[in-house]
Formats: C-alpha cells, sequence, structure tokens
C-alpha cells in the first residue's frame, strides 16, 4: 500500500498543504467573530463594520480553501483506488493457472469489490482526512494558546482520552473485521456457484431449496455484520461519551474565567467556537484511528494478495524452428502421494502432425497437457519442447494454443473474440470464418456483431467453430484441443474433424473419444491413457 500512496504523493501534498492554510484561515475566522461581538457590545459600530468585512473574506478564503482541498483529496484517494485495482488484477494474472484455480472466481469477486471498497474507506481515504483533522487540531490548539495558555492545556488534556480507545480494543476490533471479510467472501463465492448453475436449479425445480440456503447465508452475513457494527457503535458511544464530557468541562471553565474577568464575552465565544472545531475533529480521529486498527487484517490480505510473485526460474527464449518436437521422458506425476496418474510416461512428437490422447475420464490425458503447459511441475522425468525443459522456457504460452471444451467469450464484437485484441486484419478473419464454415459472418457487419456473455446468443456448435477459428488464427507451433467435438451437432463435428486433418504445419494434441473410426486413423500416433 505504501507503494500506491506514493505514486500519488503530489495530491496528498497539496491536499496537506491546502488544509494547513483552510485550517489557519478557520482558526482566524473564530477570532474575528469574538472581535465583531466586543465590538457590538463595545457599541463601536465602524470598527465592527471593518471587522465584519475581514470576516466576510476570511469566511470566503475558507470557503475556497476548502473546495480546494476536497479536488485534491478526491483525486489522492480515487486515483489511489484505482491502483489498487490494478495492481490486484495485475496481481490475478501474475498467477499460474493451477494457483488461480484454488480460489473461487466468488473469493477474487469479494476481494475486489468488498475488501478494495473497505481499503477505500477504512485506510486510503483515512490517510487523508487524518492528515486533515491533525492539521486542524494543531491550528486550533495554537490558537487556544494564544487565548489562554490553561484553557489550551485543559482541552487539550480532556479532549484527547477518546484516542486512547482503539489501541485498547485493537484485537477485537480486528478479528470483527477479520471474520466480516471472511464470511462475505465465502457468501459470494457460493453465490457465484448458484448463478453458474442457473440451468441445472431450474431443471431440477429446486428453486426454494436453494432460497433457502441462500437466507442462511445471508443471514449469516447479517448476523457478523451486525455484531462487528454494535462493537464499534459501543466503542463510538464509550468515546463520544468521554468527548461530550470533557466539552462540558471546558465549557465550565471558559464560564468561569468570564465571570472571574479573565475573558470578554466574545474571548468566550472564540473559545467556544474553537473547542467545537477541535472536539468534533478528534472524535472523528478517533473513529477514524478505530477504522485504521481494524482494516488491518484487510490490507495484509490484499498486500500479500498482490505482492504475490511467481517462483523465479532460469528462462531460456527458443530461437524460431521449422519443426518443434515435444517430448516426455519417464515422466511421473500425482496429485496425491497414494495415487500416480502418470507413471513413467513417454511420448515423443515432431510437427506438423496429430496426436490423440484417448482414455476414460481421470486417466491422466489433460494432466499431461497440463505439465506440458508447465501448470504443473512432474514429480520425476523431464517435459521439453526442442530439448528445452518448459519450466525453463520464456514465453512458453506464445508456443502453445489451447482450446478447451467450454471455451470462453468476452461480452464484445464477434471480430474481437475472434482476433482476442491482437493486431489482426479483417480478411483474415473473414477468410477463417469462411474456412469453418460460418459465411454468413464472413463480412464487416457479421464481424461487428456482437456476442452476449459466454456467447450465449449463438448454438453450441456454432460456439465450437468460433474457438476453433480463434485457434487457427494464432500463430503458435503447438495446439492442444481439448474434447472439441463434445456436445456438438453432427454437422459441426463433420466439419471441425475436416479441420483438425487440414492443420498441417502445427503439432496438434487432441484429446478426445468421440472421433469416428476414419478419423482417428489419420493421427500420427494414438496415446490410450489407462491400460
Amino acid at each position: 500500500m505504501n507503494s500506491i500512496i506514493k505514486k500519488h504523493w503530489r495530491y496528498l501534498a497539496m491536499a496537506i498543504l491546502i488544509s494547513t492554510v483552510a485550517s489557519l484561515t478557520a482558526v482566524f475566522v473564530q477570532f474575528e467573530k469574538g472581535r465583531v461581538l466586543d465590538f457590538a457590545l463595545a457599541r463601536q459600530a465602524p470598527e465592527a463594520f471593518r471587522s465584519g468585512v475581514i470576516l466576510l473574506a476570511l469566511i470566503l478564503l475558507e470557503l475556497a480553501t476548502y473546495y480546494a482541498y476536497n479536488i485534491f483529496s478526491s483525486k489522492f484517494f480515487l486515483n489511489g483506488v484505482k491502483s489498487l485495482r490494478e495492481a490486484f488484477f495485475a496481481a490475478v494474472f501474475r498467477r499460474k493457472y493451477p494457483d488461480f484455480q484454488s480460489k473461487a472466481q466468488g473469493e477474487y469477486l469479494a476481494m475486489y469489490t468488498d475488501q478494495i471498497e473497505k481499503m477505500q474507506k477504512q485506510y486510503i481515504e483515512n490517510i487523508i482526512w487524518m492528515f486533515e483533522i491533525s492539521i486542524k487540531a494543531l491550528s486550533v490548539s495554537i490558537g487556544l494558546f494564544v487565548l489562554d495558555w490553561r484553557l489550551a492545556l485543559i482541552t487539550l488534556f480532556l479532549l484527547t482520552t477518546p484516542l486512547y480507545m482503539p489501541k485498547l480494543v485493537e484485537q477485537k476490533l480486528q478479528k470483527a473485521q477479520k471474520e466480516s471479510a471472511k464470511v462475505f467472501e465465502a457468501h459470494l463465492a457460493i453465490f457465484t456457484d448458484w448463478l453458474s448453475s442457473f440451468e441445472l436449479i431450474k431443471n431440477f425445480s429446486i428453486e426454494n431449496k436453494i432460497l433457502a440456503k441462500f437466507r442462511e447465508s445471508n443471514a449469516l452475513v447479517y448476523a457478523i455484520d451486525y455484531r462487528r457494527q454494535i462493537l464499534n457503535y459501543r466503542f463510538w458511544l464509550i468515546s463520544s461519551s468521554l468527548s461530550y464530557l470533557s466539552h462540558f468541562i471546558i465549557i465550565a471553565f471558559a464560564g468561569a474565567l468570564v465571570l472571574r474577568g479573565d475573558f470578554s464575552a466574545g474571548q468566550f465565544f472564540v473559545a467556544i467556537g474553537m473547542i467545537d472545531q477541535l472536539s468534533m475533529p478528534i472524535l472523528a480521529l478517533s473513529v477514524y484511528m478505530q477504522n485504521f486498527v481494524a482494516i488491518k487484517p484487510v490490507r495484509e490480505d490484499l498486500e500479500k494478495f498482490i505482492s504475490y510473485k511467481p517462483k523465479q526460474r532460469p528462462n531460456k527464449t527458443l530461437a524460431p524452428e521449422i519443426r518443434w518436437q515435444v517430448e516426455f521422458q519417464d515422466v511421473v506425476f500425482s496429485y496425491t502421494p497414494e495415487k500416480p496418474l502418470l507413471s513413467h510416461f513417454n511420448l515423443k512428437a515432431s510437427s506438423p502432425g496429430h496426436i490423440l490422447l484417448t482414455g476414460p475420464n481421470g486417466s491422466g490425458k489433460s494432466t499431461s497437457m497440463s505439465l506440458l503447459l508447465n501448470y504443473y511441475d512432474a514429480q520425476k522425468g523431464t517435459v521439453s519442447i526442442n530439448n528445452t525443459s518448459v519450466n525453463e522456457i520464456t514465453y512458453l504460452q506464445q508456443l502453445i494454443t489451447v482450446m478447451r471444451q467450454d471455451a470462453t467469450f468476452f461480452e464484445d464484437s464477434l471480430r474481437e473474440n475472434l482476433r482476442v485484441y491482437q493486431d489482426l486484419p479483417d480478411s483474415e478473419l473473414i477468410n477463417m470464418l469462411k474456412r469453418v464454415g460460418l459465411e454468413k459472418w464472413a463480412n464487416k457487419t457479421g464481424l461487428d456483431m456482437p456476442l452476449q456473455s459466454g456467447a450465449t446468443n449463438l448454438s453450441g456448435g456454432e460456439r465450437r467453430r468460433i474457438a476453433l477459428a480463434r485457434a487457427l488464427l494464432r500463430d503458435a507451433p503447438i495446439l492442444i484441443l481439448d474434447e472439441p467435438l463434445a456436445n456438438i451437432d453432427q454437422n459441426s463435428q463433420t466439419v471441425i474433424e475436416e479441420l483438425i486433418k487440414n492443420i498441417d504445419d502445427k503439432l496438434v494434441f487432441l484429446i478426445s473419444h468421440q472421433l469416428t473410426g476414419k478419423m482417428a486413423q489419420s493421427f500420427n500416433q494414438v496415446i490410450h491413457f489407462g491400460d
């Protein structure tokens, strides 16, 4: 978080400078109010009028400086939140795929929404406000010493008592905040699951049961948040009681100074005004300190997440080749020690070529490709491309294109979903659409067609063909096709089979158990897993 604050220090510095001017102006306003009152009571009209004009000018200056302060403080905390979101999003994509998959999407959403919002309200905004309040408290304190040192000492002693509260209850506040964040994370994760299972829920007519589960989860979020809020309100009540009691004692002392003749009516008026200006900021400072203490677990979690760096490995850049060779040598891999999934697995293949990986579910087909993608490390043996281990290759992802059964689509135009925000001419996209049998969109108007989230405005076969077109458009020498023929119509299956057979410039790994006999015979190698 310090790096984000440093990044926008200029806005913070300007806000602090302007806040200082505004606070000092506010003190002068209080003194000028007292002068106006004393001149009026003494029936000195010209002096009262002159002092009133000065008072008006000071008030206008105070308003102008606070407006400028609000501008720069807003720039500071809004830019801070923007940078925090960017740092969070960048940290997500620094993770390897299995690391990313270790969290539910709802957990990422909770961090991006709930936790970052809390960081904005309880940390970034607090920084600027604590500076503002501290400057105001210092300015008013100086003003009180100018007015009467005895009153200043009593005021500072009594009004600062609420500042000790947050430290006394630090552990309780942090525990409540952490518990609230975790419960909301879990709630959002399961909420995301329910949304993604909408069709299943409707199909099995279990809406009422899911609603009951939602109410249960939502009630837990409410209970935890309510408990946290009550805790905050109790601390606020104690701090406020101390503040108002102190306020009463200070006013009584100022009144005693008037009775003794040490204060004029105007000075009493000034004292009350400045005590008001000091008591509310100090009470607010107590609340902000409470927020600072409470947000610490969330801040530490976000800092740990954002500072994540993948394990550094020796990297090599492979020179462009005409032929590319993939080799698995005596590879052993298991997710759990008791059950090896791949045992002394060997495979050697060169481009151009077609390799079929087949076998029952859970036999290791997709896992072998995950090892090629360097998602996991083999326990024994090596996985290499052109005699270089995959965990040493720089920009490995640029060598391999993956097409999954459930392809992902952006809520954007067909053009952007095909070229994936890269610089490819429309003519190349149009030719590829014709190649995959989607001539109806093979024009500029078709490329402008918007795809809904998940491309739900297309049929399953159309989605699969667009996903294959996207994979073929990418200039990568190795292509992994994970169940490209599953759950599509016969016509799309026939078209896709022909397209795969005719890929003559890549090394193709096809994971499937739905090929026709004729298609299976066209592969250079057929690897049976689970035998």
